[in-house]
């Protein structure tokens, strides 16, 4: 699929908007936001730094979008912060209606999580699996370091050591992204 790519400025960003009329839209944006709105065949890939509008283009996407009569059961609007989801379905909601009440939405995470709950199965993945932040992944890295008794203190340097949990947690990171480099 081919996929367009816009690199948003912060050229005439404006404040909040409501009830907006499609004409609105245009004029709220500058071409490029625009341009990423209106866009609706295939992929949208929006290249934006810090302030540039991305929340704003991206929750005007999702009203222009309902107003053209695309259902918002079948919008995805994923982000990396649990605010910033927040903020972005709190804004498209207050663009085009209750109808974004509908729009599937979140963080990258929780969604992959909610898939995972709902699919796993159909990759033997167990019902009751866990997901591990870092300093849970610690904990488990210093269960089995206790466990195998390398928690005490060496007299002897002939035996081997494992890392401390920090460490040890790096480096299985760091050979897991190398084995999957691209």
């Amino acid at each position: 699929m081919p996929v367009r790519t816009f690199v948003v400025s912060s050229d005439s960003l404006s404040g909040a908007a409501s009830s907006l009329s499609l004409e609105k839209y245009e004029k709220d944006l500058n071409a490029a936001q625009w341009e990423a709105v209106r866009t609706t065949e295939g992929a949208v890939l929006t290249i934006a730094g810090a302030g540039t509008g991305k929340t704003k283009t991206l929750t005007y996407r999702v009203a222009y979008l309902i107003e053209l009569g695309v259902p918002a059961s079948t919008i995805l609007l994923l982000t990396f912060t649990r605010r910033a989801a927040e903020e972005m379905l709190n804004r498209a909601a207050a663009l085009a209606g209750p109808a974004c009440s509908q729009i599937l939405g979140g963080t990258f995470h929780a969604y992959a999580l909610k898939l995972l709950r709902q699919y796993g199965a159909h990759i033997k993945l167990a019902d009751n699996f866990t997901v591990l932040d870092q300093s849970d992944a610690e904990d488990v890295i210093d269960l089995v370091r206790t466990a195998l008794g390398y928690h005490k203190k060496r007299q002897c340097c002939n035996r081997e050591t494992l890392p401390k949990k920090e460490h040890a947690l790096q480096h299985h990171q760091h050979r897991r992204k190398s084995q999957h480099a691209y």
